[in-house]
């Protein structure tokens, strides 16, 4: 066997992005678009139905924060599914080119040794649906069985005089943004 028939070829970023976007029902425009996590996680939920927790997902992730919070799911499942891949997940996170172009070359290469044709029978936009209520409904839950109470910072602004002469000055008005009407009245009181 020739060393050339043992390296698989490498695709560029425009076949990549059509492979993804044609299994996942997407239309990631950049390669730096798969950061977030998700298409490597779908790309594994079509490999491995009910092992990859999608409703764990935060499907709008856009800080690197999130984003990491997702790969940490993608690292977790992985090592779950017996796939022994370091994965790059700072860099992913941050958007790196290099980091998420051989991520994305990896799970290809894993899908074309495993079942170029799974994604045939997987309905990628109605699983991102289904994960999506999922979430909804597990964030609702656990917002209404765990009711907040008021803290100690709110409680410090809490009187008895249902009117206060001097409220708490919210997020909404900062010092810098007063109206210039509201100043001169201020002046004229003074």
């Amino acid at each position: 066997m020739s060393a050339s028939s043992l390296k698989q070829r490498s695709l560029g970023r425009w076949e990549l992005l059509g492979w993804l976007n044609e299994i996942l029902s997407l239309d990631y425009a950049k390669v730096e678009d798969c950061a977030d996590g998700v298409a490597f996680l779908q790309i594994l939920d079509a490999f491995y139905p009910g092992k990859v927790p999608l409703h764990r997902l935060d499907f709008s992730a856009k800080l690197p924060a999130q984003r990491l919070k997702n790969l940490r799911l993608l690292e977790k499942t992985l090592k779950e599914c017996g796939i022994d891949n370091p994965l790059p997940s700072d860099g992913i996170a941050n958007s790196s080119f290099q980091d998420t172009y051989e991520t994305l070359q990896f799970f290809h290469s894993f899908a074309q040794r495993n079942g170029p044709r799974v994604h045939v029978g997987y309905d990628a936009s109605g699983r991102r649906r289904a994960a999506q209520l999922q979430r909804e409904r597990l964030l609702l839950s656990s917002s209404s069985s765990n009711p907040t109470r008021p803290t100690s910072r709110t409680a410090a602004h809490t009187t008895s005089d249902p009117f206060p002469t001097n409220p708490p000055q919210t997020h909404a008005d900062p010092p810098h943004m007063v109206s210039h009407e509201a100043k001169r009245s201020a002046q004229r009181d003074d």
